[in-house]
């Protein structure tokens, strides 16, 4: 075996996130950013003039994907963000606004990012020069006329979302992000340009449609669980209800907080297996996001208190109060009774989903109110095991899983002899607790071997710049 520029990890334990298990005695051999080689410990040629690392007692999986992140400016992403998510072992996101293009949208205020700011970053991380992970683009959230942040122009018809779709598709995002007040016609209309487009359309549920009729329309994955976009449609008063929700949207009267808290007293398990079934027929996704349903309300964790705000500049932390602040004045607040029900709640309709075949996604919601990137996502994880699945099912949600939906599997989500060198080492192993994925002690990126000092060496940086320019 010939090897110019590689390293070996050797006599280690890889994990199959395919099969669940753990290979034992294992060498890792890395060439550039490809896995060159991988094996048995006893049968793989180690050239004696490369670099070894020794792997005993540590676990190897594959990078992580956080499939739910939101970016902010190009200096803050570059800087604080990228170095944040490669730190905590993430070498992959799913970014859900990365072309904020137009001065008047509000994004605009906060995210000077367009496709072409985006794609360079993809281009650097690539040839070696930006510490980041690899991304998959999404476009600014295809909203309805009515709202501020509109994409699809007033009065909002079908041939409006069609021309978007068009715009959108040129620009070159790698998939549409639709979101809630979409009106039902022209969701349709999106959908139908966007299949006829070959480009992937993911997102929110609009409010004027069903999460069946979603699936059935082809939207490729549904984001956050479960207010808005499930029990809506598990509820035996779903018209009564249905109808509540969109009064209070079009007059914006809102306490949605209300509604919501009676289609959980009104949960139809029935319904939502029907619903279930549809997923699975249609081949749709679900990215749970639950993190994101509990930071809001101080029971789960007050992220105004959290240490981690050194790593977050003032101006986000303003954003993510700003957003708090928009978030009661929509849904009102809960006590601790109501919180725990919901979570409950919750819990159980992603077991259900997860029983029925329903592919998960791992996502964080990272840069929204209280979630943090990179860490946010082990936090993620921690809450899908606690709704009922097993370690190594809700390891494969942030491995194996984005690497089937990116229909990417040649490349990435397991450690086979080819694909890219994107791997985070444990000091524990992650098929006995999931936690584990927390300690880390090493993370490759493009083949960038990061030792347990230089990712913290990396957090330092990052607070310390956080502290000097970002925060006067």
């Amino acid at each position: 075996m010939s090897c110019d520029t590689c390293y070996a990890i050797t006599n280690t334990n890889i994990i199959d996130v395919a099969q669940g298990h753990a290979d034992t005695e294992m060498t890792l051999v890395i060439q550039d950013n490809h896995i060159l080689d991988v094996g048995k410990m006893a049968a793989i040629d180690i050239p004696k003039e490369i670099t070894t690392i020794d792997g005993r007692g540590k676990f190897v999986i594959p990078g992580l994907w956080d499939m739910h992140v939101h970016s902010s400016s190009d200096t803050i992403t570059r800087t604080i963000l990228f170095p944040l998510l490669i730190a905590h072992g993430v070498t992959g996101i799913r970014n859900m606004k990365a072309d904020c293009y137009d001065e008047e949208y509000p994004c605009a205020k906060y995210n000077d990012v367009s496709i072409n700011t985006a794609k360079q970053w993809q281009t650097v991380i690539a040839e070696g020069r930006l510490l980041g992970p690899r991304s998959i683009l999404g476009s600014q959230m295809v909203n309805g006329p009515r709202n501020d942040s509109s994409t699809v122009l007033s009065p909002g018809t079908p041939e409006h979302g069609r021309a978007h779709v068009r715009f959108l598709k040129e620009r070159g995002v790698d998939f549409i992000k639709v979101y809630e007040e979409l009106p039902r016609d022209v969701y349709f209309a999106v959908a139908e340009e966007a299949n006829k487009q070959h480009l992937v359309f993911a997102g929110h549920v609009t409010y004027t449609i069903k999460a069946s009729e979603a699936a059935k329309a082809g939207q490729k994955s549904i984001e956050h669980c479960c207010e808005g976009n499930i029990m809506d449609e598990c509820t035996t008063l779903e018209d009564e209800l249905r109808k509540k929700w969109a009064a209070a949207v079009e007059k914006e009267t809102y306490d949605l907080g209300k509604l919501i808290l009676e289609m959980e007293a009104t949960y139809d398990a029935g319904k939502c297996d029907r619903l279930f079934d549809e997923f699975v027929k249609h081949k749709t996704w679900f990215t749970p996001t639950l993190l994101v349903s509990e930071s809001r309300y101080p029971y789960y964790f007050d992220w105004k208190t959290d240490k981690r705000l050194a790593y977050i500049p003032k101006s986000e932390q303003e954003l993510w109060q700003k957003w708090n602040d928009e978030f009661d004045f929509v849904f009102g607040s809960w006590d601790e009774t109501k919180q725990m029900r919901m979570r409950k709640r919750r819990f159980e309709i992603i077991r259900a989903m997860h029983q029925k075949g329903v592919p998960l996604l791992a996502g964080s919601d990272a840069g929204e109110s209280g979630i943090f990137w990179g860490s946010s996502l082990h936090e993620e994880l921690d809450l899908m095991a606690q709704a009922g699945l097993s370690a190594p099912e809700v390891l494969k949600t942030a491995t194996l899983n984005p690497a089937i939906f990116l229909e990417a599997t040649d490349s990435l989500g397991t450690i086979s002899k080819g694909k890219l060198a994107d791997i985070v080492v444990l000091d524990a192993n992650p098929l006995l607790d999931i936690r584990n994925t927390r300690k880390i002690n090493a993370v490759v990126v493009n083949g960038r071997y990061l030792n347990k000092a230089a990712l913290d060496s990396i957090l330092r940086n990052v607070a310390l710049n956080v502290r000097n320019n970002f925060n006067e």
